[in-house]
């Protein structure tokens, strides 16, 4: 039983606080930098790594905003549609996206995910079956 009073003594002794900073300790938060690749970039170079003119972007981004945004999101929803452009057109992994947009892997899979899907959504509206009149 001396263990038992030993136990509840110490327990006593420290303040709560520090118990609750030893069992649950502040973590660090990581603030990674986005960059800005639609000011970043002139045209040509924008071209070469995205596969759509600023103009294209722009006017797909007007058509999907509602469908990639989502609550709570820190990544706006031109940085999404960046980083689905970019990952389209380089066929890169997930981490390397991750990378790109100074986000975690699986915060990339899901943007990107949700990105082509409302991207895909405008496919009626542009893609046209052949048709023999």
């Amino acid at each position: 039983m001396d263990i038992f009073e030993d136990i509840d003594d110490i327990l006593f002794n420290i303040d709560l606080e520090e118990l609750v900073e030893a069992v649950y300790p502040n973590r660090e938060y990581n603030v990674r930098h986005r960059p800005d690749h639609m000011n970043m970039w002139d045209d040509n170079e924008f071209f070469k790594r995205f596969r759509l003119s600023k103009q294209t972007v722009a006017k797909l981004l007007t058509r999907n905003k509602r469908t990639i945004i989502t609550r709570n999101q820190p990544i706006s929803p031109l940085g999404q549609l960046l980083l689905t452009l970019r990952f389209c057109a380089t066929g890169s992994f997930y981490i390397t996206m991750g990378d790109f947009g100074g986000i975690h892997k699986s915060t990339a899979g899901r943007i990107i995910s949700r990105a082509i899907n409302a991207i895909a959504e405008l496919r009626p509206q542009y893609i046209y079956m052949p048709r023999t009149d």
